[in-house]
């Protein structure tokens, strides 16, 4: 009997603290005795304060289950739907290089070409120094878009 009485009297003050805080908390202003906390309205100013949901006001576990499962479908989706993007991007990326590339490969090989056309001796002057222009041209080009 000696151990059960501290039990009860643990249980007992557990309950009766769980039923209180249930309840709604006022703060009331007055001249005379200053701020104080009650739980029934003062006046028609009372200030609620909190008041904590009883039992039956709780959402039952299943709503709260369901919305859970449902942000972390949305977030999956989200997350999903981020990666897709990314991957569209890096293949973005890898065909504007590639195209780059082949851009730089043709404008090496014209400028190839230019620079054959230029250091032909069988050309008349005229034609040289055009065949040189030419040559410049497609040396600044290949310069601007590949270097």
């Amino acid at each position: 009997m000696y151990f059960t009485q501290p039990v009860q009297l643990t249980a007992a003050l557990f309950l009766l603290l769980v039923s209180l805080s249930a309840q709604a908390v006022y703060k009331c202003a007055s001249t005379e005795s200053g701020i104080t906390y009650s739980d029934i309205p003062c006046n028609a100013s009372a200030e609620k304060l909190k008041q904590l949901p009883t039992q039956s006001e709780k959402p039952p576990v299943k709503d709260q289950h369901a919305r859970e499962k449902a942000e972390l479908n949305r977030l999956q989706n989200l997350r999903e739907l981020r990666e897709r993007q990314e991957t569209q991007i890096l293949h973005m990326q890898q065909r504007s290089l590639e195209a780059k590339r082949k851009r730089c490969q043709a404008l090496a090989l014209d400028k190839k070409w230019k620079q054959e056309d230029a250091s032909s001796l069988n050309l008349p002057l005229k034609q040289q120094a055009q065949a040189q222009k030419k040559l410049r041209r497609a040396t600044e080009k290949y310069q601007a878009s590949c270097e």
